[in-house]
């Protein structure tokens, strides 16, 4: 999950939780695209495209995907501070999942 580990900052180059957030609720409404996104993050290489996948993947099966992002953005924020158990992939993946 080098996407997450990214997010988390346990991989180089790390990607800033607020930009990423502020840039997938960008992406929510429409302002930006998904190539502009994927440009911005350096989403390039199997892994994180793999990982981007995935991640949209849960958002657009999520109920209220405003909600979504919101949630997205608190569980990398403890993360990126190594709070509350979150500090690695599994456990970002598995909270993510347990996303509505």
């Amino acid at each position: 999950m080098a996407l997450i580990q990214r997010l988390i900052g346990s991989q180089e180059p790390k990607i800033p939780v607020h930009q990423f957030w502020s840039a997938l609720f960008e992406l929510h409404l429409g302002k930006i695209t998904e190539t502009q996104f994927k440009e911005a993050f350096e989403i390039s290489s199997t892994e994180d495209v793999n990982d981007w996948t995935w991640l949209v993947g849960r958002y657009t099966a999520s109920t209220n995907k405003q909600d979504f992002i919101l949630q997205l953005h608190s569980i990398f924020m403890l993360a990126e501070r190594r709070m509350f158990n979150y500090h690695d992939a599994t456990t970002m993946a598995n909270r993510i999942v347990a996303i509505p």
